[in-house]
């Protein structure tokens, strides 16, 4: 593997940064004489976990390989992953699956900020990294906005030299603005509603940023969804970061009553997982590998077509 240089253009402000790998890139810039070694690993499905776990040990004997003084120079990874000790989900992969020539992780995909402490079970002889989750600094779902005032959300400047690291936190600007419960907008009163909304939209724009919203709504006056989605999408076009919505209709639960089971009771990802494992990887392969967006829509297309015809036949017999 030799270094690579990085073109020296004007936004090359550090001139130390270097690519030593095309295959799995880091990036390497020296700080107050130690070196910095900065590298990641592109998000992989829980079906997948093998894939990563390799990809992480080829990253690792990357970082070893271009690294002769581990003890002073500092080995960061970077991921978008779910961690088992973080997440639900059994099938992700442990803090134990990442190789130890890493000083600090740093993890996206979970959007609350959680920092490892080295606990006993984590510290080996050869010493295990330190495992942060930095956190999204925007609120990302309703569930969060709760747990963001409580956890904080924010950054984490790492020392070069001492290793050590600072949690800074940041204060949260953008609105959100939520309407559920006792306050759920009624398809009845949607145009009045939908205007309060529009006014309250324009007096929550803080520092240039759209608010976030959620949305309940009760179609008692039974119009549809098609014409709520509409109403909706006219009300704040322009005005917000995006809308997130939940509607009660009779539509849906007449669907959900001649199918026997709801909606929210249905995995779809578990189903084709289950039924169309060719097609799974077949799409992963396309996507995550080749980067062939419209090769993976045609075959989730036929899988769409398949499981439909499937499930049309389950129905008459």
């Amino acid at each position: 593997m030799c270094p690579i240089e990085l073109p020296k253009t004007k936004e090359n402000i550090n001139k130390n940064v270097i690519e030593l790998s095309e295959k799995n890139p880091i990036f390497k810039f020296n700080e107050n004489n130690n070196d910095v070694y900065i590298c990641g690993v592109e998000y992989h499905p829980p079906e997948k976990k093998q894939s990563l776990v390799k990809a992480l040990e080829n990253i690792s004997s990357s970082v070893s390989l271009s690294n002769s003084n581990s003890e002073k120079n500092l080995n960061i990874l970077l991921l978008h992953q779910g961690l088992k000790e973080f997440s639900p989900a059994e099938e992700e992969i442990s803090q134990s699956d990442i190789p130890n020539v890493f000083d600090f992780v740093f993890v996206g995909h979970l959007h609350l900020r959680n920092i490892s402490l080295k606990s006993e079970h984590y510290i080996k002889p050869d010493k295990r990294p330190t495992v942060i989750l930095p956190g999204s600094i925007e609120i990302g779902s309703v569930s969060e906005v709760v747990k963001q005032m409580h956890n904080e959300a924010g950054i984490i400047i790492v020392d070069t030299e001492s290793k050590e690291y600072k949690p800074i936190t940041i204060q949260l600007s953008r609105k959100f603005i939520s309407l559920q419960g006792k306050e759920r907008i009624l398809s009845s009163a949607i145009d009045s509603k939908l205007k309060k909304l529009t006014d309250d939209l324009e007096k929550s724009v803080v520092d240039g940023k759209l608010p976030w919203v959620y949305l309940e709504i009760e179609d008692d006056s039974k119009i549809g969804n098609s014409l709520i989605n509409e109403k909706i999408a006219r009300a704040t076009d322009g005005k917000v970061l995006f809308v997130r919505k939940e509607i009660n209709s009779e539509e849906i639960s007449k669907i959900e009553r001649n199918t026997e089971i709801s909606f929210k009771d249905v995995n779809i990802r578990d189903v084709i997982r289950s039924y169309f494992l060719k097609y799974n990887d077949e799409v992963y392969e396309l996507y995550e590998k080749r980067k062939d967006i419209s090769g993976a829509k045609e075959v989730m297309n036929k899988i769409y077509i398949k499981f439909k015809d499937n499930y049309q036949r389950q129905k008459i017999i």
